[in-house]
């Protein structure tokens, strides 16, 4: 990521929080820019599990013959009410052409079997929780400005240009993405000063996470016999 001159690709958060980038390998060239003031980088190698689709389908309950929630690939904003969403695109790939705006009181855990495209505004209100579990990759369009959310995508989070002096992408939550990100858009001079992709984090997504997308971590371990408690 080519950064202009005296700018930070990690600018510090609430509090003056600052966050690190962390690399599975290579270098990191950030152009005339630097990661950030103290330049929190290192190498750290994800040595967890692998949370994509494979692992989160079934654990929500998503059945070999599952159905279609949507009639065709394209995907408008349903009645909130059901504990997960699902669509295997016919086409291979489906599509979010209408703004979807999250009230404070939906919930909404979507899962695609195939790609995702993203044209329209994603928002989500303060008590509110929307997650994209992706079997594919994920493109956002050039028009979209809010993507708010979890997304989880298998392939890779792609951001595209209409050709110059693009509108600034504010994603507001977490994007996890195992087969990498391309970050795309072009604000022309205004990058200058300002970054065509902004990624924000968002601790009330986590704390309004269903309870099927949480993961309980148990650890037995064998001790000396009459010696428990001690």
């Amino acid at each position: 990521s080519q950064m202009p001159p005296s700018q930070d690709l990690i600018a510090p958060g609430a509090g003056g929080a600052i966050g690190a980038l962390l690399r599975a390998s290579g270098n990191v060239d950030t152009g005339s820019g630097t990661v950030s003031n103290p330049g929190y980088s290192t190498l750290a190698r994800y040595r967890g599990k692998t949370m994509n689709y494979d692992f989160f389908a079934p654990q929500l309950g998503v059945l070999p013959s599952q159905t279609n929630n949507w009639g065709a690939d394209t995907m408008n904003k349903p009645t909130n009410g059901r504990e997960f969403y699902y669509l295997d695109p016919t086409s291979g790939t489906g599509r979010i052409s209408s703004p979807w705006s999250v009230g404070s009181s939906e919930s909404y855990v979507v899962l695609v079997n195939g790609n995702l495209d993203i044209d329209r505004n994603v928002t989500v209100a303060d008590g509110g929780f929307v997650a994209f579990i992706v079997n594919g990759n994920v493109t956002v369009d050039p028009v979209v400005t809010q993507l708010q959310g979890i997304l989880v995508v298998d392939g890779t989070f792609i951001t595209t240009s209409s050709g110059g002096d693009d509108v600034q992408l504010n994603t507001e939550g977490t994007v996890v993405a195992w087969g990498g990100v391309t970050l795309g858009r072009d604000m022309g001079s205004g990058n200058i000063t300002a970054p065509a992709e902004k990624f924000s984090y968002r601790p009330d997504l986590i704390t309004n996470m269903p309870d099927k997308l949480k993961t309980f971590a148990l650890q037995w371990q064998e001790v000396a016999p009459g010696t428990f408690g001690e």
